[in-house]
Formats: structure tokens, sequence, C-alpha cells
């Protein structure tokens, strides 16, 4: 009797201990169920400006000159120019359109750097040409996204109003500078040319006149 009696206690507690493995095993399994969810929270695509989206072949070339970055900036346009085109935007686009005006802007005005550039740095001519283009998509999105403008607070804290007309002003201010230079640098060359033509009659002069 006493044999069975320690059976019986022994069946019991492997009973008992057998169930414990099982719900340590449902839970250890819940929790890789949920980590499994957190990492795909994680990974969650951030959507991003044109400038930085790596998968633009235009994001992966080399830009070592200021005329290659000057064409970097009308292929970025160009595929604003592709997102506009379409006959529907989508929220995503759209957040795309603010985040990459607002780079574009940041660069203007404000001192951002873009692939080893600052826009106070660059010529003349390639400031006008960048401010053209900046004009050109402000314009193109206002169009296709009107008052897009009114909800760049939560991109930027930098201050955005009027920005179309300071665009203006610094485009027509350029547009001048670029013509005194041109004038002052023609007016510099045909003098120097004035020189040269002159050096070679008096030269002929004094062969003429020995």
């Amino acid at each position: 009797m006493l044999k069975k009696f320690l059976i019986i206690i022994l069946f019991g507690i492997l009973l008992v201990g057998g169930t414990n493995v099982s719900t340590n095993i449902t839970s250890i399994e819940k929790n890789n169920y949920m980590t499994g969810n957190q990492m795909n929270d994680a990974n969650e695509v951030t959507l991003k400006s044109l400038f930085d989206n790596n998968d633009l072949d235009i994001n992966r070339s080399d830009i070592n000159t200021e005329d290659n970055f000057t064409k970097y900036i009308e292929n970025i346009t160009k595929e604003i120019g592709k997102i506009i085109s379409k006959d529907t935007i989508s929220k995503d686009d759209k957040e795309i359109l603010k985040k990459t005006f607002v780079d574009f802007a940041d660069f203007i005005f404000y001192g951002k750097e873009i692939k080893g550039y600052k826009f106070r740095d660059l010529s003349l001519t390639s400031k006008k040409e960048i401010l053209s283009l900046f004009k050109k998509i402000d314009t193109n999105i206002e169009d296709k996204y009107p008052n897009y403008k009114d909800n760049l607070m939560s991109i930027s804290k930098n201050n955005y109003n009027n920005i179309k007309d300071k665009a203006s002003k610094m485009l027509d201010d350029y547009k001048e500078q670029v013509k005194t230079e041109t004038y002052k640098s023609c007016k510099k060359e045909s003098k120097n040319i004035l020189s040269k033509i002159n050096k070679v009659i008096n030269n002929w002069l004094k062969k003429v006149s020995g």
C-alpha cells in the first residue's frame, strides 16, 4: 500500500510540473511574438525628403564641382515634378514634398549644407540658377497642394512666411549683381584687348620708323 501511495504522489508531481513547463513555453512564445511586433514597428519606413533618399540614382552619384551640384539641384526639381504630375497625390507624397521644400529653403536661407555645399559659398551664377529653380518648385507645389506651408511647423522651427517674396528679391539682386559683374568683366577684357592692339601698333610703328 505504501508503495502504491508513493507512486500516486509521484505521478501527481509530474502532472503539475508538466503543466508549468507548458505554461512557460506558451509564455516564451508570447514574448517572442510581442518582440517581433516591436521590431516591425522599429523598422517602419520613415519618409524622407528627396535630398536624403538614397534609392534615387542622383543621390548616389559623385558631386565634385559646382556645375555638378547645380545640375543635381536641377535633377531634384525634376523628381519633384514627377510627384506633382501624378493624377492623385498621396499623403506620403505630400510629406515628401514638404520635407524636400524645407531642406531646399533651409539650404538657401538658413545655412544648411547639401552634398558638401553651402549656398553662401556658391558663385553668383549658381545662386541665380538655384534660386530660379527654388521659385519654380515652390510655385509648382503650391499649385498642386495649396497652403502647404501652413503645416511646416511640425517639420522645422524655421520661419517660411513670405519666403517666395524673399526669394524673388534675392533673385533680382543676384541678377543685377551678375549684370554688374558681367559689365565689369567685359570692360576689363575690352581694356586688355585695346592694350594689346595698341602694343602691336606701337611695335609696328617702331619697326617702320626705324
